[in-house]
């Protein structure tokens, strides 16, 4: 879940020894990185966070929190960045140990909710939901992203605030509790989200899909109507209309936060292929709302994204997609294109090693990973990828061997 915060890293009183400091660091924390405060190391994460480099970011809130193991809000970005990686297991106790420190920190509670609705475990979830309702208001300088990647609804390019939030949570305690099978409960939440923010057209979809498991099709119907009026080319809406109209299946009737992304994902794949590349994109966004976490759609979204120019994008999506399928060859091969591209050749190395430990007759690795031993000067190790490329029957290599290795 991506985070945009404005107060970043306060520096604290406790201080101990740090760890030692990650392999990679800016030139700035190079000399004595042990003397380096905690609100430094925590504003250079915050730097790496901003650029999407979770897991290099993860290296600098360790440091910061070794510096100062209350610093509650190295804490709250590191478990950020461990969700938007995949690691949800270590998210939620890093949100937990945020609530130990502060029981009134909202931000970390509703990441967790969250969190939890995203684990399906909605019990934890629901409880969740319920403190967030009952804690006191406080100024908060923390703006979420409303199109998260497990949420309810997609506004592209929409935020919303802490200060604002309760209609998102009484949609979200709704949800949880229509799993709970507690429709009463259900109802009554998404009754509220819409009295508080009666424009949000998924809030309607929701609330149709609850009374139509209490057998109301009809004021169902209403509701999603109400949904095509606000936005008229809602498909979740138009198909859930089709359903009660005996137009489709009416065992398949979804709502905006079941797992039903198959529809987007062949429509994303069709554009891919007729390099629709933004289509594609929206396409796969959709499908991973609606719950898609498969390491395939993390590469299809990534190489569209490398497509349009968008290189910090797809290389966030193909450390996605290597987190998750950790031998996942194609996508180290993308990623290490994209460092090639971006003149990062150390990183792109390393990427073209990776793929070589599980295809080690891959030419066109060989020949990229003589490319990016070039640029840094190893002539040697230049010219025995070039020479290896050339034996597995790369004929480009001959060019480049006769250039480089004279």
């Amino acid at each position: 879940m991506k985070i945009l915060a404005f107060l970043f890293c306060l520096l604290g009183n406790l201080v101990s020894f740090a760890q030692e400091p990650p392999t990679y660091f800016p030139k700035k924390l190079a000399e004595n990185p042990n003397q380096r405060s905690a609100e430094e190391w925590c504003n250079f994460a915050m730097e790496l966070y901003a650029q999407d480099q979770f897991a290099e970011a993860i290296r600098y809130f360790d440091q910061a929190i070794a510096q100062k193991p209350d610093y509650k809000m190295a804490y709250f970005y590191r478990a950020s960045c461990k969700e938007d990686l995949g690691d949800k297991s270590a998210a939620l106790t890093d949100y937990q140990i945020c609530m130990h420190l502060d029981p009134l920190f909202v931000e970390a509670l509703f990441s967790k909710a969250l969190l939890h609705y995203k684990m399906q475990d909605f019990q934890s979830a629901e409880q969740d939901f319920s403190k967030l309702l009952r804690l006191p208001r406080r100024e908060t300088q923390t703006v979420y992203y409303q199109n998260v990647s497990y949420g309810n609804e997609k506004v592209i390019g929409g935020i919303f605030t802490l200060q604002s939030r309760n209609a998102e949570i009484y949609n979200y305690r709704s949800l949880a509790r229509m799993k709970l099978q507690d429709l009463g409960g259900a109802l009554a939440d998404i009754d509220s989200a819409i009295m508080l923010n009666p424009h949000n057209p998924n809030y309607y979809i929701n609330r149709g899909l609850v009374k139509v498991r209490q057998d109301k099709k009809e004021s169902a119907m209403a509701d999603y109507e109400q949904a095509l009026r606000l936005s008229p080319e809602n498909a979740l809406a138009l198909y859930n209309l089709q359903v009660i109209q005996g137009k489709s299946d009416a065992n398949k009737l979804i709502s905006f936060e079941d797992k039903f992304p198959p529809f987007y994902i062949k429509r994303a794949n069709e554009a891919l292929k007729s390099k629709l590349f933004s289509q594609a994109i929206a396409d796969y966004d959709t499908a991973m709302i609606l719950g898609d976490e498969s390491p395939n759609t993390f590469y299809n979204r990534g190489y569209a994204k490398e497509k349009i120019g968008n290189l910090q994008g797809a290389i966030k999506d193909y450390t996605t997609a290597i987190h998750l399928k950790q031998d996942f060859t194609n996508a180290y091969i993308q990623r290490g294109n994209v460092y090639f591209k971006q003149k990062k050749f150390e990183k792109a190395l390393q990427d073209y090693t990776h793929v070589l430990l599980w295809e080690k007759s891959n030419a066109n690795v060989f020949y990229n990973r003589g490319l990016a031993h070039h640029y840094l000067k190893n002539r040697e190790a230049a010219c025995e990828d070039l020479k290896k490329a050339q034996e597995l029957g790369m004929t480009e290599a001959q060019k480049a061997i006769a250039s480089i290795c004279k």
